[in-house]
């Protein structure tokens, strides 16, 4: 019975971490107002003429973690522009692997709200 009772809570416990939201780390945040909101908007909503929107946009909310985290990267520029209506290209942007993923974790939840 003991087992049991220690079973359905643990289940419980997991039950209720996956339901956690991501809870941006406060550098994480600074990091993407410090390198990205300038172009990308103070709240992901882009600038006309400059920057796409993130805040709902297809790439940020069904795009894998890892292309996401390439263009971080990389960059875009020319013919691998996705918006080749804005003038400007995407700079590529060095950090760690871990910033980067914790990142793409902050475009795909907290900027979404």
């Amino acid at each position: 019975m003991k087992a049991s009772t220690q079973a359905l809570a643990g289940a419980a416990l997991l039950a209720l971490l996956a339901g956690t939201a991501y809870a941006a780390d406060p550098k994480v945040v600074k990091f993407y107002q410090d390198n990205c909101a300038s172009c990308h908007g103070e709240t992901g909503q882009g600038t006309a003429g400059l920057a796409p929107a993130f805040k709902g946009n297809k790439f940020i909310v069904s795009g894998s973690e890892a292309e996401i985290g390439d263009t971080i990267a990389k960059g875009r520029d020319a013919s691998s522009k996705r918006y080749k209506e804005l003038p400007s290209p995407m700079p590529a942007l060095s950090m760690s692997d871990t910033r980067r993923k914790d990142l793409v974790a902050y475009l795909k939840t907290d900027l979404q709200k």
